[in-house]
C-alpha cells in the first residue's frame, strides 16, 4: 500500500511538503507542486479519507461560509437572512457554526481544505462565491458535505439551494413584455457568478420566446452595485432612448436605475419601467414602489442546514439541486403602454 511517505521520498520532498500539496495549501512553487502531484498519479495514491469521515461522523460543527459581504450595499440584507435561517435551524439541530467571512485575498492564504480541518467540520454551506474563485472549485473536489446557497455545484458531494434563477427571470421579463414592452434593456449582475449568468439566461428566452430580437448593446453589468448600475444606465439611457424598459438582475442595481432615470429626465414607469430581483425592503419603500421578484433568504439558510444534517446523519438520496419557491410581486414601477390591450 502506498502511503505519504512514500510519496515523499519518490519526490524528494518533505512529508509536510506533500500534505501541503494534497491540501491545497498555499506555499508551495508550482514546479513541486507538479512534481509531488506526478508522484501520487504514477503510483496511484489515493489520501486516505477514512480517518477524516470518522472525525466529521462525531463532529457537530458546521461552517458558514460567505464571501462579497464587504462589497455589500448596506441595504443588502440577504447574507444576514441566510444566516439567521441558519442560526434558526442549527439551534433546533444543535449543532454549532463557525461563520466564516471570506475575501478572495483570504482563499489564497487558507485552502478550503485547511479551513474545514482545523475546525473539525462535518459539512459547510458556502455563498456569494464567484465560479473563478479558488474555494469554488476546491469545494467541489472536497469530500466533505458542502450546500451552495446560488451556486451550481456539481461535485459528488454538494448540493445546491437557489430559487428557479431562469425560470423566475423569464417571468419577470415576460410581464414586461404582457404590457406592450419590446425595447427591453437588462442590468445584469457581475461576471463569474452564478445567478448573474442564470437570469441573464431567463432574459434571453423570454424575449427569444415571444420573438423580439436581442440587442447586446441593451445590456450592460452592473455589477450587483448601486453606483456602478447608476453609472451605466445613465450612459445607457444617453446612447439608447428608445428603451422603455428595464430589467434588473437585483433589487439593489435597480435602485441606481431609479436615480440614472430621474437624472435622464425619464419618469419611472411613465416614460420607463423597471422591474428588480429579491425584493428587499427598500423596494416597496421607493417611489414608486418597485415590482419585483421576492425571495426568501432565510428559507435559504434554514433549507441549507436542514439538508446538509441530513446528508450528514443518514445515506439517503437527495436531489443535486433544490429550488425553493419564488413569488413576483407587481407594484407601480412597470406601466402598460399606450394602445396595448
Amino acid at each position: 500500500m502506498v502511503t505519504i511517505k512514500d510519496i515523499a521520498a519518490e519526490a524528494g520532498v518533505a512529508l509536510s511538503t506533500v500534505s501541503k500539496v494534497l491540501n491545497n495549501y498555499p506555499g508551495v512553487s508550482e514546479e513541486t507542486r507538479q512534481k509531488v502531484m506526478s508522484v501520487v498519479t504514477s503510483k496511484q495514491f489515493a489520501p486516505n479519507s477514512t480517518a477524516r469521515r470518522l472525525v466529521q461522523k462525531n463532529s457537530r460543527s458546521l461552517g458558514f461560509i460567505i464571501s462579497g459581504i464587504e462589497e455589500s450595499n448596506p441595504n443588502d440584507i440577504m447574507p444576514f437572512q441566510m444566516l439567521r435561517g441558519a442560526l434558526t435551524r442549527i439551534q433546533k439541530l444543535r449543532y454549532e457554526v463557525i461563520f466564516y467571512p471570506i475575501t478572495s485575498q483570504m482563499q489564497c492564504q487558507k485552502s478550503y481544505a485547511q479551513f474545514c480541518r482545523e475546525n473539525n467540520l462535518a459539512g459547510v454551506i458556502i455563498s456569494g462565491l464567484r465560479t473563478d474563485d479558488r474555494y469554488y472549485e476546491q469545494a467541489q473536489n472536497s469530500d466533505i458535505p458542502c450546500i451552495g446557497i446560488d451556486l451550481d455545484l456539481n461535485g459528488e458531494r454538494n448540493h445546491t439551494i437557489s430559487v428557479d434563477n431562469v425560470r423566475a427571470a423569464y417571468s419577470a421579463v415576460e410581464y414586461l413584455i404582457r404590457h406592450g414592452h419590446r425595447c427591453i434593456g437588462a442590468v445584469n449582475g457581475k461576471e463569474n457568478t452564478v445567478v448573474g449568468s442564470e437570469r441573464y439566461a431567463g432574459y434571453c428566452q423570454a424575449l427569444r420566446d415571444y420573438q423580439i430580437n436581442l440587442n447586446p448593446e441593451w445590456v450592460v453589468d452592473g455589477g450587483f452595485q448601486e453606483e456602478i448600475a447608476y453609472q451605466k444606465v445613465l450612459m445607457l439611457l444617453e446612447m439608447h432612448p428608445e428603451i422603455t424598459a428595464l430589467f434588473c438582475s437585483s433589487d439593489i442595481m435597480a435602485m441606481g436605475v431609479y436615480r440614472a432615470a430621474e437624472k435622464a429626465g425619464r419618469s419611472i414607469p411613465q416614460s420607463l419601467s423597471v422591474i428588480g430581483f429579491d425584493d428587499f425592503p427598500v423596494a416597496s419603500y421607493v417611489s414608486p414602489p418597485l415590482t419585483t421578484v421576492r425571495q426568501d433568504f432565510f428559507r435559504f439558510g434554514d433549507e441549507a442546514v436542514r439538508l446538509l444534517v441530513r446528508m450528514i446523519e443518514s445515506s439517503e438520496t437527495f436531489p443535486h439541486h433544490v429550488f425553493v419557491d419564488y413569488q413576483l410581486i407587481i407594484r407601480d414601477s412597470v406601466a402598460r403602454l399606450p394602445g396595448q390591450a
